[in-house]
């Protein structure tokens, strides 16, 4: 993520104590500003599509996000926010332990709708 300059503003992690022992790994390797977030986010754990939505339409605008979360949650949430339906969604991206997604995604009357939102890149450890 460093060499390819994503330094999120604002981290959005579960509550889970492992996306917490992520969150902090990644803290340290990205060694983000002084003026960054970092949220812990009960809604996270045990997410669903909408959920996820949810949490998101619920901050304050911020031009990068980090989440951290879990499957089969986030792959459902990706796929929907692409356009394409969840059983189809491994052939665009495939969610690993460790795998980073970067999507850029328009919200539509401060909402992210179905199709909102385009890959542009992926890592996998």
């Amino acid at each position: 993520m460093v060499e390819k300059n994503y330094i999120p503003s604002l981290t959005l992690y579960s509550s889970s104590i492992r996306t917490q022992e992520t969150r902090s790994i990644l803290g340290q390797i990205l060694a983000v500003a002084s003026d960054h977030q970092a949220i812990t986010m009960d809604s996270l754990y045990d997410s669903t599509r909408d959920s996820i939505r949810d949490t998101l339409c619920s901050m304050p605008p911020s031009p990068d996000i980090l989440l951290i979360g879990h499957n089969p949650g986030l792959d459902d949430f990706v796929s929907w926010m692409c356009g394409v339906e969840s059983s189809a969604f491994d052939q665009l991206f495939v969610f690993n332990t460790g795998s980073v997604c970067v999507l850029q995604y328009a919200l539509e009357n401060n909402a992210i709708t179905f199709g909102s939102g385009r890959i542009l890149d992926g890592m996998h450890p």
